[in-house]
């Protein structure tokens, strides 16, 4: 059982099952699921800093085949969406310090003749990659997906 405070400074008590934790640029989270069932299963990640107290419970849980391995590697850095196909291309100026960054696990690098260096991987998350292609600024080409500057991942 947690106590948990929401960026919009409301405190639930949810039942969770939890899974393992996911690290992130800005902030850490706890994976979990709600032990109800709530939103058909789906798991749910929660900041740490928003947790207030935790109560280990003796209630038993289904055991279900959700993988924490899995999940990381559908998103970008800790942000959920549908995976789609990444490339980025990191001009010979950034590819020197590039190539020394895991952007995802299952990231493949390659490392052009004329100094640049390409990036491919699949996950969902484009609000999170935006956020971190800003940081490379002019240094950094996406080249899959051809509508990723297009995307709309959050409703206002």
């Amino acid at each position: 059982k947690m106590i948990y405070t929401k960026k919009n400074g409301e405190t639930s008590t949810y039942r969770l099952r939890p899974y393992g934790f996911l690290y992130g640029q800005r902030n850490h989270y706890l994976v979990a699921k709600h032990s109800d069932g709530y939103d058909h299963g789906r798991a749910h990640n929660y900041t740490l800093t928003g947790i207030q107290a935790v109560e280990e419970l003796s209630e038993p849980y289904e055991e279900d085949d959700f993988s924490l391995e899995q999940y990381a590697k559908d998103s970008f850095g800790t942000w959920q969406e549908e995976p789609f196909d990444v490339e980025w291309l990191f001009d010979a100026v950034a590819a020197p310090e590039a190539k020394h960054f895991i952007f995802h696990p299952t990231q493949q690098m390659t490392e052009n003749p004329d100094g640049t260096l390409t990036v491919k991987f699949r996950a969902g998350g484009s609000l999170e990659m935006d956020w971190h292609l800003y940081t490379w600024g002019k240094h950094v080409k996406v080249i899959q997906p051809k509508d990723f500057n297009k995307r709309k991942v959050w409703k206002n």
